[in-house]
């Protein structure tokens, strides 16, 4: 059995492709001065890890500012509602003994009262 060109291409061709890609590069290679593209793709990367670190450094001062502004805003609603919040966690903590010191029919009269459920 004798195989023609093409069925000898279809069978081998990734032989072939092997072949023709590094044959294809050289010839563009020598178009193009590969010392210069190396050097133009160099100073590309510099640039983008250059804005990379801008960036970087930009969202950490982001960041820095929000939680000192984050922090400022908490201190001044310590300072304006702290006495209220202390006021209200002792009135919480007295209806919670309350409530637990109840029997059963006295919690359903206090829930039954609570959601107007009568």
């Amino acid at each position: 059995m004798k195989l023609s060109f093409l069925d000898w291409c279809r069978v081998n061709w990734k032989f072939l492709l092997g072949v023709a890609i590094p044959i294809a590069l050289i010839l563009v290679g020598k178009r193009i001065n590969i010392k210069q593209a190396w050097k133009q793709a160099k100073e590309d990367k510099e640039k983008e890890i250059e804005i990379i670190n801008k960036a970087n450094q930009g969202q950490v001062n982001s960041i820095k500012d929000a939680v000192s502004d984050y922090q400022e805003d908490v201190k001044e609603a310590e300072e304006v509602y702290g006495e209220q919040t202390e006021i209200l966690a002792v009135t919480t903590k007295k209806e919670r003994v309350r409530i637990s010191e109840l029997d059963a029919e006295g919690a359903t009269d206090e829930l039954n009262d609570r959601f107007d459920l009568d």
